[in-house]
């Protein structure tokens, strides 16, 4: 604005400098004078205009309001609670136990019938055992010398019944040291005194065979 009116006022200066003063221009300053003042009006209308538009475009600073938060009140706990003992059961009193008496039986004698005598039982005498053969025991059979001893399967028959399966003697071998010696019966190997899954006994092993026993019977199995 300051440039505006600078060149307004040069050129009313030169505007005065090159006119010859005269009547007629006595009121043509009379009427400048009176544009003049027009002209500052106009000119100080402007620059009120021009700083209140710079006023109010002008930038301000973004102010948020403060949020104040009041202060959290602390929180005081219960004061505990004081703890009572709890007092121990009183034992009731129980009244002693009266003794109960056993009921008492009274034996009735048995009544007869007019005329009837009772007769004394005479106890039964046992009948006298059967004879027949005496049982063979372990101890007859163990007596009985090896050669005399059955060759399976020509064995009893209920020997066989009891065995139930087939014996072979697939491998013998005898040596003067007990613990050396062995057989290999239906592919498995023994020694004396080893017992078979049929339950049967390795009583001895000889040079020409082994002998078996089983349940105090003995017998021979030869290798095949």
């Amino acid at each position: 604005m300051s440039y505006i009116l600078d060149a307004l006022k040069k050129a009313e200066q030169e505007r005065e400098i090159g006119q010859v003063p005269s009547i007629a221009s006595g009121h043509e300053q009379a009427a400048h004078s009176g544009t003049n003042r027009w002209l500052w009006v106009v000119a100080g209308v402007l620059v009120v205009n021009v700083f209140v538009l710079v006023i109010a475009l002008w930038p301000q600073p973004d102010t948020k309001p403060v949020v104040v938060v009041p202060p959290v009140a602390a929180v005081t706990p219960p004061a505990p609670r004081p703890i009572v003992p709890v007092p121990p059961p009183v034992p009731q009193r129980r009244a002693p136990a009266v003794p109960v008496a056993p009921p008492v039986v009274t034996a009735r004698p048995v009544e007869t019938a007019p005329g009837t005598s009772t007769r004394p039982m005479t106890a039964l005498r046992p009948l006298p055992p059967l004879s027949g053969p005496p049982p063979v025991t372990a101890a007859a059979v163990a007596s009985i010398p090896a050669n005399n001893l059955p060759v399976w399967p020509q064995v009893s028959g209920s020997l066989l019944q009891q065995i139930n399966s087939s014996l072979h003697l697939d491998v013998h071998v005898y040596s003067d040291s007990p613990g050396e010696r062995f057989v290999l019966i239906n592919m498995r190997k023994y020694n004396e005194g080893e017992q078979l899954q049929e339950g049967l006994v390795v009583d001895a092993i000889t040079p020409e065979d082994v002998i078996l026993s089983f349940r105090g019977e003995r017998f021979r199995v030869q290798p095949e």
